[in-house]
């Protein structure tokens, strides 16, 4: 929700071509954060036995990696500016670099953290950063820094987490370097990290290529268009990952009872994402107008037909969580040799035209790896595509159920001239209600997990 505020704040703030320079040097270092981690807390989460020796071990791995990225980004940060011939990307990217100095002395506490279910802590360091990340970059902002100032935040946010571990996990946070015992870090850091660079490559190339073929004023469109079809993730799914990786790693592997678990989780969350993205697609106008303000308003199309590719995620959301927490990143690196290259080839192809038919074809080509996923669940856990569809059918009831009376609401309005705070509020509890009543209707599991969370505390009060 900080973030959300932060966005909406910033969006009258800073200009597009502001928000298309930062865009762009924060995919140069989205890049090498995947290098930088180098799968050090999976690999950590993913270890049933955690010794001292292996924690320093990951540790030192990470401080090499962190560094000598940052040397490099730092080396490159006034070729790119040249390159794209504006100044300030060089200017950004090299605060951006303090970030890789300062992460390594967080990732071992923040895996040790996630392996114990420590998620209290957790709550409390990730929501101090992001207030305190949050007040320096409107500030900055606000007294004209421009795409410095999310630069400058996250910095901030990063010296906040490394403060908060010390004093919670002082242990974790500065670890005396081991070399010895390097081979079985690299040899899971270096797989995983493979898959997710190429498939990072690829979904970072979208700020490069259209920065390139359409402009900074397109690629600030789209960065924000990704910002709200991303908010899903932020909000939501990212959490349920969290707690999913360590959770299937603490289950027996090949079962019965994980494939049966699997399945009931993704029905929970692939419901919540059927109803999240329908209502955005409906009400995207009202939504950016409202969150980010009329100069906005060109990337409504481009949001709404990414809401559509997204709602295929939902059987797929945490295959990637399973994936991981049984060491499977040879099945990993597959699909993202196969997936990657049309991803980009889609980019290309789209950049030719325009923003909307960029995004209609890179949906197409997130449908095969959507093949290529359920594939390797079929081969490496055998999970069925049929029964989960089947399974998801109630999902799907109530998705629709929802998404049409909130549509039925918009076209009954469509002659008044409501607030948009009122339209959205009234759409939203009547889509939410619309949805409860259907999960009641289907027997679908959500309604039960929702009577056993509400009924105790009612019966308490």
């Amino acid at each position: 929700m900080v973030q959300l505020a932060t966005t909406i704040i910033l969006a009258r703030l800073l200009s597009p071509h502001d928000t298309g320079v930062f865009s762009l040097a924060a995919a140069a270092v989205g890049i090498g954060h995947l290098l930088r981690d180098f799968g050090m807390a999976d690999y950590v989460i993913a270890q049933k036995d955690v010794t001292d020796d292996k924690l320093r071990s990951a540790f030192t791995l990470t401080v090499l990696l962190a560094w000598g990225i940052a040397a490099v980004l730092l080396v490159l940060a006034i070729p790119l500016a040249t390159l794209y011939k504006e100044p300030a990307v060089a200017s950004v990217l090299q605060l951006l670099c303090l970030n890789f100095v300062l992460l390594p002395f967080g990732t071992v506490g923040f895996a040790m953290l996630s392996k114990h279910l420590q998620f209290g802590r957790i709550f409390v360091a990730q929501t101090g950063a992001a207030l305190l990340g949050a007040a320096v970059t409107l500030g900055a902002a606000w007294y004209g820094q421009g795409a410095l100032s999310m630069a400058l935040g996250s910095v901030v946010a990063n010296v906040w987490t490394i403060g908060y571990l010390l004093v919670c996990q002082p242990g974790s946070v500065f670890l005396k370097p081991r070399f010895a015992g390097l081979g079985s870090v690299l040899r899971f850091g270096g797989a995983l990290t493979g898959a997710r660079l190429i498939e990072q490559a690829a979904n970072r190339s979208s700020d490069f290529i259209v920065a390139g073929m359409l402009g900074f004023h397109a690629g600030g469109l789209l960065s924000k268009a990704g910002s709200l079809i991303g908010s899903f993730h932020e909000f939501f799914n990212a959490a349920v990952v969290r707690v999913a990786t360590p959770a299937f790693a603490q289950t027996t592997a090949g079962s019965d009872a994980e494939r049966e678990r699997y399945q009931q989780i993704t029905v929970m969350v692939a419901t919540a994402l059927w109803l999240f993205f329908p209502f955005l697609g409906v009400f995207a106008n009202e939504i950016i107008l409202l969150l980010f303000g009329p100069a906005w308003l060109e990337c409504v199309p481009v949001v709404q037909i990414a809401a559509v590719g997204a709602m295929f995620w939902g059987p797929f959301m945490l295959s990637s969580s399973l994936l991981t927490a049984r060491s499977a990143i040879r099945e990993q690196v597959q699909i993202q040799l196969i997936a990657a290259p049309l991803t980009v080839v889609a980019l290309l192809v789209g950049a030719q035209f325009d923003l909307v038919v960029l995004v209609l074809c890179t949906n197409a080509a997130m449908l095969v790896r959507l093949v290529l996923v359920q594939r390797a669940l079929r081969l490496r856990f055998g999970m069925r595509f049929l029964p989960l569809m089947r399974a998801l059918l109630p999902s799907a009831g109530v998705a629709s159920a929802a998404g049409g009376a909130a549509w039925l609401l918009k076209s009954a309005l469509a002659g008044h001239t409501l607030p948009l705070v009122v339209l959205l509020a009234l759409a939203g509890l009547l889509a939410l209600g619309v949805a409860v009543l259907s999960a009641w209707a289907l027997r679908h599991p959500a309604f039960d997990e929702m009577r056993r969370l509400v009924l105790p505390r009612l019966a308490r009060s």
